[in-house]
């Protein structure tokens, strides 16, 4: 079965039929994270055409994939915000006369850091944060900020970069969003700057300090979760960094090294939720006896009948003074237990967080990290288009998580439609103990709208489960059906049509996709975006249709085989993404 190949054997795994629906889905073990390319297609000269509605036919439009921009941008300062605005003109193929394209504006408002956050509200916010905290969030307001603006964020370390992250923004033009870096281990003392462009001008940086503590100075080590404590050690530890719980858990208990403190020292657990005091659950202590940095120290926050939903924070004080901090989220019970990564700015509900694929565990300990949903995948180990709402007839779902899990366990995955178990797969692991995995859900189709869950067990015992939405589309409004993928086109037809999770081969110079319009006018303007490994390649911009369905084509070809990776084709009306679907050529 797939959950049981090596990763280079997987993608030539048959699906798993599920009968009496056409409903396949299918896991996949992956043993290390692959590469992804940076460098697209040098010396490949790409096409992308779009043929428009089938019949009557239209002229193709065609542009190069590598294309050249003139780019102008105007950068303007004002005490609150910076607006930024950037004409890009592309170059079609065989011509030199730049074409205009639409102005890109937008403004973003001073970045508030904080360690945690509660909707988009900061919690702990500040500029300054102590050496081994896990988390730091940059919170900022957004005005004017057009549906495709090429973004790009850098957080700085010390004058060097440490990491980035761009994309194209998607959402609402105007509101609020963050960005976060997580490091389980603890983030290091030193001048951190965090910045934002739009595209490719600097609309906004800000800083931040992590204080180092000072020499034989008493200090709490990086804060960690477990299910309990005994004899001195965490019983049944979280990943490192794990900070997203699900609704209904009972108890969590906090473990941390202490260092330095003297006998009679006293020191202070506060919990708070949402910024408020839990007074009940804030602790007094005072140490005894010497300090010794190889044990651990912990607290515990508790509740017979679950953590109530929200974010809740941990500070450690010794003799009044913070040394230490940590938040974590207990979901909703309706909402799954996800974040907003840096990947996903602009996005209008948060998505899931960065994948940890070596987690921090005892011997024997089984888990699975929170699921990550997504459109597809890039070697099975990085979300393509994550988030919690998908469009209507979309063909298929990732879900991506960490996992640690011993050999021989019995498993078993359920997925739920509006609470109804709709399909189950199961097996006994036979591969690694610990990696990245991911489960797959698929109906050529289109899967049908709803609240979907997706709940994994192991022994029999449910340890994760996480949720999305399909959005059904209103009734009348216009939209475009399940994306279909085939090899060519003839006579208006699909030449070696692909199901969903269905490879092409490495030597395919051309993809087409055919999808039905509903409700599309003559005059109604409609954009496909073809993407290559998350990689923007060219965003086409058409218009045409008719009130009745009729079929539609998008194609993307090249004089030579086209490189090996995940392709994505993104729909688009009036500002919005309508439908999408992925596909994976053989490396």
């Amino acid at each position: 079965m797939a959950e049981n190949q090596p990763p280079d054997e997987q993608k030539k795994t048959p699906k798993l039929e599920i009968s009496p629906s056409t409903l396949e889905l299918s896991k996949a073990l992956i043993g290390c994270g692959g590469g992804i390319l940076t460098a697209l297609i040098t010396g490949v000269f790409l096409l992308l055409t779009n043929s428009g509605v089938l019949s009557p036919p239209t002229a193709a439009s065609t542009v190069t994939v590598l294309q050249t921009a003139s780019q102008t941008a105007l950068q303007t300062a004002s005490q609150d915000v910076v607006a930024v605005s950037t004409t890009i003109a592309a170059t079609p193929a065989g011509t030199d006369t730049p074409i205009p394209t639409a102005s890109i504006t937008g403004k973003i408002s001073p970045i508030t850091f904080a360690a945690g956050v509660y909707g988009v509200e900061p919690i702990e916010a500040g500029t300054r944060f102590p050496a081994g905290i896990t988390k730091v969030y940059a919170i900022f307001a957004y005005e004017d900020v057009v549906l495709g603006t090429p973004w790009r964020t850098e957080l700085y370390f010390n004058g060097k970069l440490f990491d980035q992250a761009s994309g194209l923004w998607r959402g609402s033009v105007t509101g609020s969003t963050y960005f976060w870096e997580p490091i389980p281990d603890g983030f290091p003392a030193g001048e951190w700057e965090f910045r934002v462009y739009l595209a490719d001008v600097l609309a906004r940086s800000g800083t931040f300090v992590i204080y180092a503590r000072p020499a034989e100075a008493p200090y709490f080590g990086t804060i960690q979760f477990a299910e309990d404590m005994r004899d001195g050690q965490p019983v049944n530890p979280y990943m490192a960094g794990q900070f997203l719980f699900p609704a209904g858990i009972t108890q969590l208990t906090a473990y941390f090294i202490a260092g330095n403190l003297y006998d009679g020292m006293s020191w202070e657990a506060r919990w708070y939720r949402n910024d408020d005091l839990i007074d009940e659950a804030s602790q007094q202590h005072e140490w005894h006896g010497e300090s010794a940095t190889d044990s651990y120290v912990s607290t515990q926050l508790a509740n017979p009948q679950g953590l109530t939903e929200g974010t809740y924070t941990l500070k450690l004080s010794i003799a009044g003074e913070t040394v230490q901090l940590a938040t974590f989220i207990v979901s909703p019970a309706n909402v799954p237990a996800t974040v907003t990564p840096a990947a996903t700015a602009g996005d209008s509900e948060p998505t899931q967080p960065t994948l940890d694929a070596t987690p921090t565990l005892k011997p024997g300990d089984t888990v699975y990290g929170p699921f990550t949903f997504a459109a597809g995948s890039i070697d099975t180990t990085e979300p393509v288009a994550p988030g919690t709402r998908f469009p209507q007839s979309i063909t298929q779902i990732v879900a991506i998580y960490p996992y640690r899990l011993p050999t021989n366990s019995p498993w078993r995955d359920e997925w739920y439609l509006d609470g109804e178990l709709f399909a189950k797969h199961s097996g006994v692991w036979t591969a690694k103990t610990e990696g990245v995995s991911n489960s797959w859900l698929w109906d050529k189709n289109g899967l049908p709208p709803g609240k979907w869950e997706l709940r994994s067990l192991v022994d029999g015992v449910e340890i994760q489960r996480g949720s999305f939405t399909i959005v059904a589309r209103e009734e009348g409004a216009p939209s475009f059906g399940a994306i279909t993928f085939a090899e060519g086109i003839k006579d208006g037809a699909p030449v070696n049509a692909h199901e969903p999770r269905e490879l092409f081969s490495s030597e395919t110079n051309e993809l087409v996709a055919f999808f039905t319009g509903n409700n599309i006018e003559d005059d109604m303007q409609w954009t496909a975006e073809w993407y290559y490994n998350n990689n923007l390649l060219t965003s086409i911009d058409n218009r045409g249709g008719s009130s009745s369905d009729l079929s539609f084509t998008a194609r993307l070809n090249s004089l030579q085989r086209l490189p090996g990776g995940t392709y994505m084709l993104r729909l688009i009306l009036n500002g919005e993404i309508v439908q999408m679907a992925t596909c994976i050529i053989d490396d």
